[in-house]
């Protein structure tokens, strides 16, 4: 009789019976997007919570990129009167300062279709630190084969104090972690291949062209990581 049962049950394995936890497992595979986008939605209203209230004020430099993203977008001039310019000049007086172009350009999307304000500019600000938090997730998820990989980067880069810290400020540094990431996949999706696509070349270039002109360090950044690519 015991050998009976293990026959029976071997047989039900072997027909494709999943166990409880099995049948879990390919549940959650089947509808994960479903399960997973709501918990993005929700993890986003958390992390912009206390927004409008903390950090309190509005700093200069918070004040310039969304003055010449608010210019850009309702004229196409920055401050001084330059047209669609490659950086954007800040303040007079011996305090002059050259502000790099990406972040205003991008702020000046929703400024062109919604009423600007501070809590708008420091909600796309907060975006782009969370997107960047997704999209290392994703790569992790890549490079491990594993989604439990992906969520747990993911929510180590959102806890991290660095990128949140950066994440509640118009500073010009809230979309260089975005840009970064987007170098790193590019990267990643070129070097599985042997011989590179006219894609990857474009993605390679054009996200090395952000990270150089998103923050300052990016201009040395990204020569010494052609550097070493070079001698790999």
């Amino acid at each position: 009789m015991p050998f009976d049962v293990i026959s029976i049950l071997d047989e039900n394995r072997r027909a494709g019976d999943p166990s409880p936890a099995g049948r879990a497992t390919k549940l959650l595979g089947k509808y994960w997007l479903v399960i997973i986008a709501p918990a993005i939605v929700l993890a986003f209203t958390l992390y912009i919570n206390g927004l409008s209230k903390n950090p309190p004020g509005f700093y200069v430099d918070e004040s310039g990129v969304a003055y010449n993203a608010f210019l850009i977008a309702r004229t196409g001039k920055g401050e001084f009167g330059q047209r669609f310019p490659l950086f954007f000049q800040f303040y007079t007086n011996g305090w002059t300062e050259w502000a790099n172009p990406t972040q205003i350009y991008l702020l000046a999307i929703p400024f062109r279709f919604f009423r600007p304000s501070i809590h708008l500019a420091r909600i796309y600000s907060a975006f782009w630190v969370f997107l960047a938090c997704l999209l290392l997730g994703y790569l992790a998820r890549q490079i491990s084969g594993r989604r439990i990989v992906a969520v747990l980067i993911s929510i180590f880069a959102l806890l991290t104090p660095w990128l949140f810290e950066v994440s509640r400020l118009v500073f010009e540094t809230f979309f260089y972690p975005a840009a970064l990431t987007l170098f790193l996949l590019s990267v990643y999706y070129a070097q599985r291949k042997q011989k590179w696509s006219w894609l990857n070349v474009v993605m390679v270039a054009a996200t090395l062209m952000l990270v150089t002109y998103s923050y300052t360090i990016g201009r040395l950044l990204v020569p010494c990581s052609l550097s070493v690519w070079c001698c790999l």
